[in-house]
């Protein structure tokens, strides 16, 4: 099992043209960070954070003085353009950001607003397990065109109203971002790869009704 802290900039961030990798092979794993962290991208380049294995991870952010603000931008996050992937292939975590995670693509520097951002994608994928996600305020979950969020087996679940097991919304307020939840049955496909095709087809076909 490993431990991983840091502040800001840390655990697989892209920063001006930048690649930023983080791979951890197994094992029950706690990452400790605060603000842009754990597969984040600021100002193009890619921010790639991959957890291997079927072990019980948490990925935490720092407080300061007990306070829950300004800790997040974590977890498949993109600020202006670049691609962010965050990768837990399985196991029963915890994921507790604040704030701007879980696949959020935000183009900062668009002056038509987020809405119109085309050429970002912030990827949340876990693959399995029963998780957990608290305390996260929107946006989060799939926000932004590009923005996807991905749980696609296991029995999670969440503080926000309206996230839960087996459902898949659209994000309406940037006209774009899929958060798909799937619990796995025995008659259904499995798969990431099945449920990937499945959020990019649904994504493609609505973004086609609105333009």
């Amino acid at each position: 099992s490993d431990r991983y802290t840091g502040g800001i900039w840390v655990m697989g961030v892209g920063y001006w043209s930048g690649v930023g990798l983080l791979l951890d092979s197994g094992g029950p794993d706690i990452y400790d960070s605060k603000y842009y962290c754990q597969g984040s991208v600021a100002h193009c380049g890619a921010g790639i954070m991959v957890d291997m294995g079927s072990d019980d991870d948490i990925h935490a952010m720092i407080h300061e003085n007990g306070v829950d603000a300004g800790q997040g931008a974590a977890l498949g996050f993109v600020w202006d353009y670049g691609t962010a992937l965050f990768v837990n292939e399985a196991g029963n975590d915890t994921y507790a950001a604040q704030a701007i995670s879980c696949g959020v693509s935000w183009a900062a520097y668009d002056s038509a607003g987020p809405e119109k951002q085309k050429y970002s994608y912030a990827i949340f994928l876990d693959s399995g397990g029963k998780d957990n996600y608290s305390q996260l305020r929107e946006p989060a979950y799939g926000y932004g065109r590009g923005g996807f969020f991905l749980d696609t087996d296991g029995t999670d679940s969440y503080s926000q109203t309206g996230r839960r097991n087996g459902r898949i919304l659209f994000d309406d307020n940037t006209k774009g971002g899929v958060f798909l939840d799937h619990r796995q049955e025995a008659d259904t496909p499995a798969g990431v790869a099945f449920f990937w095709e499945e959020a990019k087809i649904k994504y493609g076909y609505w973004k086609e009704t609105l333009e």
